[in-house]
């Protein structure tokens, strides 16, 4: 059983949904609001491994469903990363928005629970904060239920989930898959990587119709292939690739995967196509954002490829991935200090990334 208490600006306990209390009311228009990552909690207890890694997927599930109502302007919880959080009308202005979400994720052998807080940063008040607790196994039902509750909170309607991609029935399925994510952020590392590869592959051995472990595993195949040059991995990621097109032809994600095929084939216009059809879908997508910039710079253009990337670190400044490829584009142009310089930030982010100190030490040679 989910069990869900909240507190609205001083309120008593609500039932669910949560009623917007008068200051829910005069949220500011347009919204712009700022998915905070989710804090972990209790990492180290046992059963709570992979805490971290649940964290920042949920939270990143969370502002990718809300993204979808054009009216909500959504920065994703990346954006944010690295940044203090202690000083909210600071954090509000740097990230350019008028509202921001909390949360945190506690895990305690089978228990968990979920706490979130909206707040209204240059008001200096909070609107509403709730906690839905239950069962790991009831993980699928409490992210529908905290999704649900910010979009009432919102004023917003639900208007279901992607079209293509079926609901998953399997909680536990569904952690995976957000474990496999967060590994996917660091496809510097080839062990990340495999440990990514390793869990979709179960998923998609226990699910085979589901076109999001497809198409993630697709474009962890086609990591695996980046580091290794081994021709099998690339046949595997299209493989998984078209698998999760014939389920879901039309799924963002789906196109995501069958972009970066295209451009590790070669087949540029391709690439360039499907990623704009995505940023169609998704214009806030920095992930997106960037692989259309690798796009567009393998087809040697150079200043549209430069234009996406900056848009991609707008969007999500603190990424590693994005600037090493502002770097990229730079040095391709020739531009070997510009580049260095952006490099030098890709060591910052990621200290423990051998990509941004041999990019920096190629182009401290060309200069």
């Amino acid at each position: 059983e989910i069990v869900v208490t909240s507190e609205t600006a001083g309120g008593p306990d609500a039932d669910i949904p949560p009623e917007p209390t008068e200051e829910c009311a005069a949220l500011p228009s347009p919204l712009y609001l700022a998915v905070l990552p989710f804090e972990a909690v209790d990492i180290g207890e046992s059963g709570s491994e992979g805490t971290a890694d649940l964290a920042l997927g949920l939270a990143d599930a969370l502002a990718a469903a809300l993204a979808r109502d054009e009216a909500v302007h959504v920065i994703p919880p990346a954006a944010a990363r690295g940044l203090r959080a202690d000083d909210v009308r600071r954090l509000a202005r740097h990230l350019g928005a008028n509202l921001l979400l909390r949360g945190s994720v506690r895990l305690s052998q089978a228990e968990m629970r979920i706490s979130y807080s909206l707040y209204h940063p240059y008001r200096g008040v909070q609107l509403a904060a709730r906690t839905l607790a239950g069962t790991r196994a009831e993980l699928f039902l409490l992210e529908d239920q905290l999704v649900a509750d910010v979009v009432h909170l919102l004023g917003r309607h639900a208007d279901g989930r992607q079209a293509g991609i079926r609901p998953r029935p399997n909680p536990i399925a569904r952690e995976r898959h957000l474990q496999a994510l967060g590994y996917l952020l660091r496809f510097d590392h080839e062990a990340s990587v495999d440990g990514a590869i390793r869990l979709l592959e179960d998923l998609v051995a226990t699910d085979p119709d589901d076109a999001s472990y497809y198409a993630t595993l697709g474009r962890a195949y086609l990591q695996k292939y980046r580091v290794t040059v081994e021709g099998v991995w690339e046949n595997k990621a299209a493989a998984a690739c078209h698998r999760a097109l014939s389920l879901a032809p039309h799924s963002p994600d789906v196109l995501i995967s069958l972009g970066e095929l295209h451009l590790a084939a070669g087949r540029h216009r391709e690439a360039i196509g499907e990623f704009e059809a995505v940023l169609a879908d998704r214009p806030d997508s920095a992930a997106a954002h960037r692989d259309l910039s690798r796009a567009l710079d393998a087809a040697g253009l150079r200043h549209e490829a430069e234009r996406e990337c900056r848009r991609a670190i707008a969007l999500q400044p603190d990424y590693w991935a994005h600037y090493n490829q502002l770097g990229l584009i730079l040095y391709h142009e020739g531009r070997f200090a510009a580049a260095a310089e952006v490099w030098r930030q890709v060591t910052c982010l990621s200290p423990d990334n051998a990509m941004g100190y041999s990019n920096l030490a190629g182009a401290l040679f060309r200069q």
